[in-house]
């Protein structure tokens, strides 16, 4: 249990990694990221970034495969969409939901596991989480790149020449614009749906029910309730929100966007960031 405490799964982590002196090997995983970089940006015109949303679904009706792809941690429960989507990098990020001892993030790396010994895909995490990684996925090691979190908030930042993830605190942000931006400079994301108005029952966001383990949330509440107590205080999700796809990542994009970056949602959202980079032409 978390004993009210909302970072307790973080502090597992930090725990983990004093008790084992692990030590990620950044140097390595700087080379790997810029092989694997120039290896599927070479005829890629541009960047797709894929949520979890419902608008999922859809994407399988069209191709991809004009730029690189980069999905986000549980699309790799539907095996059929990922192999659709043909994905170059999978993220993931968060200490609860992805790299706890919790059923719901124990399926989740099973999944991740198959996926990777299945494709092509590399996987990008923070560098905190590689002491659950290594022990896992040591068969799959040189698909595994994982980026120490700096003290910057530079969505549009060049891993390669600055090998720190932004200091922001949700997967887009935090891994899958900072990915993208330093292979292209035209993103398209799909699969960000945000949260209906008259949604009462998601507790952040909407996401689609095959993309996800809806039937293993409790899991996670269960081991770590005052994290969604804190994050969704009576379901409440407007202030998370508010903090991480709200103000901040809007300053965030418009600053990319002066340097010459574009970003465009390929489908309507309910997230008013994002929402009003659809150009409404899918």
């Amino acid at each position: 249990m978390d004993h009210r405490c909302y970072i307790a799964g973080w502090d597992w982590i930090y725990f983990a990694n004093y008790f084992y002196g692990h030590k990620p090997d950044i140097e390595t995983s700087r080379v790997n990221l810029g092989c694997a970089v120039s290896l599927v940006s070479a005829d890629a015109s541009c960047v797709y970034v894929f949520g979890t949303g419902p608008s999922l679904s859809r994407a399988a009706e069209r191709s991809f495969n004009d730029g690189v792809c980069i999905v986000c941690n549980t699309i790799v429960r539907d095996k059929e969409v990922f192999d659709k989507l043909c994905p170059n990098f999978v993220v993931a990020g968060d200490a609860i939901y992805h790299f706890s001892f919790t059923e719901f993030a124990r399926v989740f790396r099973s999944d991740l596991h198959s996926r990777l010994k299945e494709s092509a895909a590399y996987f990008v995490y923070p560098a905190v989480f590689d002491v659950v990684v290594q022990r896992e996925f040591a068969d799959v090691s040189e698909k595994l790149i994982p980026i120490p979190i700096g003290l910057h908030t530079n969505i549009d930042i060049n891993l390669l020449e600055n090998f720190k993830l932004p200091a922001l605190g949700n997967v887009l942000p935090l891994l899958q614009l900072p990915l993208a931006c330093t292979i292209s400079k035209n993103i398209y994301l799909w699969g960000f749906d945000g949260r209906s108005p008259n949604d009462k029952s998601s507790p952040f966001w909407k996401n689609s029910s095959k993309h996800s383990y809806p039937e293993l949330m409790h899991t996670l509440n269960l081991s770590f309730p005052y994290f969604f107590e804190y994050f969704v205080p009576n379901n409440d999700s407007k202030n998370y929100i508010k903090t991480f796809h709200g103000d901040l990542l809007d300053e965030c994009l418009a600053k990319a966007e002066s340097n010459g970056y574009t970003f465009e949602m390929l489908h309507p959202s309910w997230t008013h960031t994002l929402a009003k980079r659809y150009r409404g032409k899918n």
